[in-house]
């Protein structure tokens, strides 16, 4: 086994590469706030459940907005940033 030379970008690096964005509080029971701080009209938002099914959307009208999540039932969700085909995602918890 012999080293190229070139490296890979990991798992790892891509995880500690900062998204610049908040949600909060988390765990959340009713109003769930978004902070982007290097929003732009280009960023989707997306609410998933563990089933990867989308609950709620927004197309980021502004660098902070908030989202009711009081209907929905206790557990797990994901939320999903997509800008500029970049994928960024955290876990929330609703109780």
């Amino acid at each position: 086994l012999t080293w190229s030379g070139e490296s890979s970008t990991s798992i790892a690096d891509q995880l500690e590469t900062p998204d610049h964005w908040t949600a909060y509080p988390n765990p959340v029971s009713d109003i769930l706030t978004i902070s982007d701080e290097e929003w732009n009209q280009d960023s989707q938002w997306y609410l998933l459940d563990t089933q990867g099914r989308i609950l709620k959307t927004s197309n980021g009208q502004a660098a902070e907005f908030q989202w009711d999540v009081s209907e929905l039932p206790s557990g797990i969700f994901f939320l999903q940033r997509i800008r500029a085909g970049k994928h960024s995602t955290r876990s929330i918890m609703i109780r």
